[in-house]
């Protein structure tokens, strides 16, 4: 069999998501999320049964501010919505406001995906937003470990299943998986 690069022929649809990590202050950072999806080649729309040419058909970003307060607080939700297939959806324009006062934590997804999804929102905006969380946690902690003190006192808050059987370089009966087990234990008593 071919592989698979041998049977690409001419694209037809491009989703780009980005998100950039942006440091307040030692305890708040700006996660901002931008979803992209471009129609590459003409197609007809199921509803309207007319053409729909190439363009953009999806540009929003996300916003969210975090806050260190014993976790990965949400205090503040911006959605800017660029571009949307239908005038309809400017409606989810407001739909995650209720992420306000949350926390990104182990279990996020399935809060949003019950909260957020099917009819209660817009698979987009959560297909960005999911991005953005996991994007968010690295941030985190770029913007706590800027020095050793820092990372130390940092390490103190972390909860082990941000990192702990996320991949299997970091399975829990690993041996980098064990040694920042120790390093976090090591820390945590020193800190007690």
């Amino acid at each position: 069999m071919d592989n698979l690069k041998s049977l690409i022929k001419e694209p037809i649809h491009s989703r780009s998501i980005t998100v950039k990590t942006y440091r307040v202050d030692d305890n708040a950072m700006v996660v901002e999320g931008r979803l992209r999806d471009d129609r590459l080649t003409e197609t007809f729309s199921m509803t309207k049964g007319e053409v729909m040419p190439v363009g953009v058909i999806h540009d929003m970003i996300i916003r969210l501010l975090i806050r260190d307060e014993g976790g990965m607080n949400i205090d503040k939700v911006e959605v800017e919505l660029h571009h949307v297939p239908r005038h309809d959806c400017l409606m989810v324009h407001d739909s995650l406001d209720g992420l306000v006062g949350m926390k990104i934590a182990p279990g996020f997804t399935g809060i949003v995906k019950n909260r957020f999804g099917g009819p209660n929102g817009c698979a987009h905006l959560n297909s960005l937003l999911l991005s953005m969380a996991s994007a968010a946690v690295q941030g985190w902690w770029t913007n706590k470990a800027g020095s050793p003190e820092a990372l130390k006192k940092a390490s103190v808050k972390l909860d082990r299943r941000f990192l702990i059987d996320t991949c299997i370089i970091w399975k829990k009966d690993g041996k980098l998986a064990q040694m920042a087990i120790k390093a976090l234990e090591t820390v945590n008593e020193a800190g007690e």
